[in-house]
């Protein structure tokens, strides 16, 4: 008899550590992605701004083919919709944890409107002399953006800046 209540009493005792456990540790679990649930939420609208801006920019080339005219018309507005989405997201003060993640995120995108405008400066007097310089600015600022963009996707898993292949290769055939 005394075995069973023995049981009983370890059953019990393990079921109330287990029912006090288990609510402790989903707490902290969610506490602790609730802060990265926040940020992404405030930074998405700019996020999906910059995906569809690059979306839009690689469709100037295709099938490897480079529509100069198609560049000098549409990246004017690109870039302002690149600097309006870079704007708001200077605004934004995420907490310590997430510094660094946003400093790469800014670093990403202002690193992509240097590209697009050295891509229109280039476009705009391709017989100009410091052309060389600004095709190594380009390739320069295509490097960065794009080193600063993986460096935010791989920190920020749920909400990512698209490096679509399209994207990629609009930037190679330009240079």
């Amino acid at each position: 008899m005394k075995i069973n209540k023995r049981i009983k009493y370890i059953a019990l005792f393990t079921l109330l550590i287990f029912s006090i456990s288990v609510p402790i540790f989903t707490l902290i679990y969610f506490n602790k992605n609730s802060h990265l649930l926040q940020y992404n939420k405030s930074i998405r609208t700019n996020i999906n701004n910059i995906n569809k801006v690059n979306k839009e920019v690689s469709s100037y080339t295709t099938n490897n083919i480079f529509n100069a005219s198609k560049y000098r018309y549409n990246l004017p507005n690109s870039i302002k919709l690149l600097n309006s989405s870079k704007t708001n997201l200077e605004k934004y003060k995420p907490n310590e944890k997430y510094k660094d993640i946003h400093l790469n995120l800014i670093k990403g995108i202002t690193n992509n409107i240097y590209t697009y405008e050295q891509l229109l400066a280039i476009l705009n007097s391709p017989e100009s002399q410091d052309v060389d310089k600004a095709f190594y600015s380009f390739k320069k600022y295509r490097d960065d953006s794009i080193k600063f963009y993986e460096l935010f996707n791989s920190s920020n898993p749920k909400l990512k800046i698209n490096l679509s292949k399209d994207f990629l290769d609009c930037l190679n055939i330009s240079t």
